[in-house]
């Protein structure tokens, strides 16, 4: 799915950039070994900077989205 929506957005010329787990997930102090590590500390961490409790899938939207858009911190989260 990511390569279609890349390409349809590189076609419109829209600005786009792919963001590895690793790199958004140590960006924002996120670890784990283990995939279930890592997205059960994924939704500790919206839980705990957006005070809300998501799915897994959900989890990564959204710290995907607060890493792109600098966010880092409970201070930075406008409710």
């Amino acid at each position: 799915m990511f390569g279609i929506i890349y390409e349809y957005a590189t076609e419109l010329g829209l600005p786009n950039e792919a963001i590895l787990s690793g790199t958004w997930r140590k960006g924002l102090g996120i670890a784990g070994v283990k995939r279930e590590e890592r997205k059960a500390n994924t939704q500790k961490w919206v839980h705990d900077n957006c005070g809300i409790s998501v799915s897994e899938d959900e989890a990564d939207a959204i710290a995907i989205g607060a890493y792109a858009a600098g966010i880092r911190s409970k201070k930075q989260v406008i409710k």
